[in-house]
């Protein structure tokens, strides 16, 4: 599995058991660009993936 199927599966997870109490769910925005991919969720953080879905950095808005 590469790096953005693992990530994608681990948020899927917490979002279909998000019955903790002040747990916010988190559901991110996947886009795919001309030279990579992101991953980024509405508090400003950002996932990036090379073309193979490698993940390659990280980046907090």
């Amino acid at each position: 599995m590469t790096d953005l199927g693992v990530m994608k599966a681990i948020f899927e997870r917490q979002a279909e058991n998000c019955d903790t109490p002040n747990w916010e769910k988190l559901t991110p925005r996947i886009q795919h660009l001309e030279t990579m991919i992101t991953m980024s969720f509405e508090g400003g953080m950002e996932f990036v993936f090379n073309k193979e879905e490698e993940l390659i950095g990280t980046l907090n808005w």
